[in-house]
């Protein structure tokens, strides 16, 4: 992928640390960046950071061991910007080894599984086109 323009990216532990860098070099590159983070304040923090730079972004309240709020943050994703990320960053703390559970395949297998956040972005990358980029920074 070389052009970031309009692109949709939801970065786990976005809201500070690397996640944040993350976001800000993304943002700039010209994406539409979707900040996950279990923290609130961190959260509030980040976007003030994008409503000045007046860069599209969203925040997302999600604790990354919760699967049904990974379901419920890649329904919101798609609400708030009408598509699925076309990338997927998670950065937050912990990544587990697992299998798709919200959708019955998982496509895509390999060594590193399934992050719970691909699954649950699984049933809208079946009516689009494209790929999912996922980059686990943390294991």
């Amino acid at each position: 992928m070389k052009d970031f323009q309009d692109k949709i990216l939801l970065i786990t532990g976005g809201a500070s640390g690397a996640g944040f860098g993350q976001a800000k070099v993304f943002s700039e590159a010209g994406c539409k960046v979707v900040i996950a983070d279990i923290r609130q304040d961190a959260l509030d923090r980040a976007m003030a950071y994008f409503e000045n730079a007046e860069a599209p972004a969203h925040a997302v309240k999600l604790d990354i061991t919760d699967r049904e709020a990974y379901a419920a943050a890649a329904d919101e994703v798609e609400e708030v910007f009408g598509s699925p990320p076309q990338m997927v960053f998670n950065t937050a703390g912990v990544n587990r080894i697992s299998l798709c559970s919200r959708g019955s395949e998982d496509p895509a297998p390999s060594w590193t599984g399934s992050s719970p956040l691909r699954c649950a972005f699984q049933p809208q990358r079946k009516t689009r086109t494209g790929e999912l980029m996922e980059l686990l920074t943390s294991l």
